[in-house]
């Protein structure tokens, strides 16, 4: 799936070869929604990465997930990454939200749709309805250290940091090669230990999360 990457841990060189083979299939076939979609996910993937300029990423993000819901309406994936853009660029709370219940509407089964209007409705200050999205998500996809991992983002959102690093532990056991030194920095941080914060940071390097 695309919104589910195994194996290793990813990083720029990753994500952006991933949008170098989708734009070839929306050159190929720019009515094609599925690889829309996907590039409008790739980029707001790579947009989240270190060195990259997260406003132009986020921006062509926009651009793809709209040509998405203008070619199909019904994909809830392209609803998905519009929501997921007005979020994180626009700052705009409304379509946002009017996004993430589109998506989830016209797939109630997406992890990705479930754990990113969890993380949604933590930031708007809905803590329980966030937690509950974020657990949804889990039922919905128990063996992806992804939905593992921003079920982790939900909770430390929320000031949960020992269920943050419960989720961090399961995001572990289902890869070891992921270490999640960003996640772990940040906790670390805002639970008062400095130090160990600093080595999480050392190891991030330019891996994403």
């Amino acid at each position: 799936k695309a919104d589910q990457p195994v194996g290793k841990s990813y990083g720029p060189n990753d994500v952006l070869k991933a949008i170098d083979y989708f734009r070839q299939a929306t050159d190929r076939d720019p009515s094609y929604v599925p690889a829309q979609a996907a590039l409008a996910l790739s980029y707001t993937r790579v947009g989240s990465l270190v060195g990259i300029p997260s406003v132009e990423m986020f921006s062509k993000a926009k651009a793809a997930a709209a040509k998405s819901v203008e070619l199909d309406d019904g994909l809830a994936e392209g609803h998905v990454e519009l929501a997921y853009v007005a979020l994180s660029l626009d700052w705009d709370w409304a379509t946002a939200e009017r996004e993430f219940k589109r998506a989830s509407d016209l797939n109630p089964n997406s992890a990705r749709t479930e754990v990113c209007y969890g993380c949604y409705l933590v930031q708007m200050g809905r803590l329980a309805e966030g937690i509950s999205e974020a657990q949804r998500c889990l039922e919905i996809d128990p063996l992806s250290r992804r939905s593992h991992q921003m079920a982790a983002w939900t909770y430390i959102l929320a000031r949960q940091y020992d269920q943050a690093l419960e989720q961090l532990r399961m995001v572990s056991e289902l890869d070891p090669t992921v270490t999640s030194p960003f996640y772990r920095g940040f906790i670390y941080r805002e639970k008062g230990m400095y130090e160990e914060a600093i080595r999480e940071f050392q190891k991030r390097g330019d891996h994403p999360y």
